[in-house]
């Protein structure tokens, strides 16, 4: 399925603003670009003598800055003529599980959003997880928990969330008990109503309630949760999984992104 829409026609000249999601090394001078912006969502641009020493396009073309970008487009891929850099989030490198957390929003939004096609709320929630990064003391869980909350909202913006308060199947409301989450229909069933031939992931009372709350609760409110290291990567695997099913993506979970950054650094 997935998440798409119309191609977004531009003028030949245009000006814009977003992130740098991807570069690309492309012959000895110049990058290619994935560019997520307020206009156009995700597109590509070339950035002509970007890999120069001493471009004109300094430091506006790294990751985690909010730039303006100048844009023509004649024939072919759209050609970034300059860029200047609006709000920087460099200093999510001075921290590893920062650094990390930061860029795994930026796979997520590639790899979930179709080209052409403006998303300019999924922007705003990133650069405000961005802020909420940089200002966190206690780094690494609270990083991963924001990085859950940006998949829940992608579930929520996409209408795909799920239904966690009552069973699919019959409709009662289910307390703090043992579950069962469907990814085809999409909720929770009761133990009463799982179908032993269907497919479907057991949730542990605590489980189940972590995740009606992480659906259901602001942000600031899941960075008061209080959990390990351990049941995180329970949810992480769980939320990617269900967000990979019904994408039809594949969307690796934080920690996978973590070991193909260790083997591909």
């Amino acid at each position: 399925m997935g998440l798409s829409g119309p191609v977004n026609t531009t003028s030949r000249y245009a000006r814009d603003e977003g992130i740098v999601i991807r570069r690309t090394e492309f012959s000895e001078m110049d990058l290619i670009l994935t560019l997520f912006t307020r206009r156009r969502g995700k597109f590509q641009v070339i950035a002509r003598g970007a890999r120069k020493l001493g471009n004109r396009f300094g430091a506006s073309l790294d990751l985690f800055n909010f730039c303006e970008f100048f844009l023509y487009t004649a024939s072919g891929m759209t050609n970034l003529v300059q860029a200047k850099v609006e709000r920087s989030f460099r200093d999510l490198f001075e921290r590893r599980e920062k650094w990390i957390s930061g860029e795994y929003l930026l796979y997520l939004v590639d790899k979930v959003f179709e080209f052409e096609r403006p998303e300019e709320s999924i922007l705003e929630e990133l650069l405000s997880l961005w802020e909420k990064m940089l200002a966190l003391q206690d780094a690494q869980l609270k990083c991963y928990l924001l990085t859950l909350r940006f998949r829940v909202v992608l579930l929520l913006f996409s209408g795909l969330s799920p239904q966690l308060s009552v069973c699919m199947q019959c409709g009662r409301k289910i307390g703090h008990e043992e579950s069962f989450l469907s990814l085809s229909r999409g909720g929770r069933l009761c133990r009463e109503c799982r179908d032993t031939g269907e497919e479907v992931l057991l949730l542990s009372p605590f489980l189940g309630a972590v995740l009606g709350y992480v659906f259901s609760s602001p942000c600031e409110s899941i960075l008061k949760l209080s959990l390990t290291i351990d049941q995180f990567q329970v949810l992480d695997e769980l939320v990617s999984l269900y967000l990979s099913y019904h994408l039809e993506k594949k969307i690796f979970p934080l920690g996978r992104f973590l070991e193909q950054m260790r083997k591909n650094p």
